[in-house]
């Protein structure tokens, strides 16, 4: 991805190699530093979530099979005395899941997302919508 918009898109003021895209002005590392919604802004926010909770760094990974939706990878992680609930909807429709039981005396808080809008709480055994490509980090704690 390029730097900036500008001539070398950032990279230098020789002449590239490669051609750069035609929405080079608009696709750049300096435009979605500055959008807080940008593809650059969500991944800074999952990194965060990674180096801030335990169970999205190692222990043990399940994954989810309680009838959700086809187009949804569902998996729960667990390490460092949390758990954690990761759910990425694949299709360009909407998702439907079922959200799982966390562990006794706890309670799902959305951390991050694709989208900044996060519910409070997932509550065990409803059915949340994911919007088409959405994906959602919850982790467990206690009531």
């Amino acid at each position: 991805m390029a730097w900036d918009g500008g001539p070398g898109a950032g990279f230098s003021t020789g002449a590239p190699w490669l051609r750069f895209a035609p929405d080079i002005g608009t696709r750049n590392v300096a435009v979605q530093a500055a959008d807080p919604d940008s593809v650059l802004a969500c991944y800074r926010r999952m990194l965060r979530a990674r180096r801030e909770h335990r169970a999205l760094q190692d222990g043990s990974l399940a994954l989810l099979r309680s009838g959700s939706d086809q187009t949804v990878l569902g998996y729960r992680r667990a390490g460092g005395g949390e758990e954690a609930l990761v759910l990425t909807a694949f299709g360009p429709d909407p998702a439907y899941v079922v959200v799982p039981e966390p562990e006794r005396g706890r309670d799902w808080r959305p951390l991050v997302g694709t989208h900044r809008d996060l519910p409070d709480r997932l509550t065990p055994r409803s059915t949340i919508t994911l919007r088409p490509y959405e994906a959602l980090v919850a982790i467990a704690s206690r009531s």
